[in-house]
């Protein structure tokens, strides 16, 4: 049997930490972070070994992504 790391790999914490954002229509805000790690990825030295990541805009507010 094989199994596959990926599907219970450990995601590190974002580096910087994020802070909450507010924006007013129509306005911009950013936050800069480094790409963040996973236990497979730090095993084999290969932080894309599981693939692409991607990053979700979140609306605590409304649980649902913007």
């Amino acid at each position: 049997m094989v199994n596959n790391p990926c599907i219970t790999a450990t995601v590190d914490a974002f580096s910087p930490a994020l802070t909450a954002m507010s924006v007013a229509n129509g306005a911009t805000v950013t936050q800069e972070f480094n790409d963040v790690t996973d236990s497979v990825g730090n095993e084999y030295s290969n932080k894309y070994i599981c693939g692409p990541r991607t990053y979700v805009m979140f609306n605590n507010a409304k649980d649902t992504a913007i």
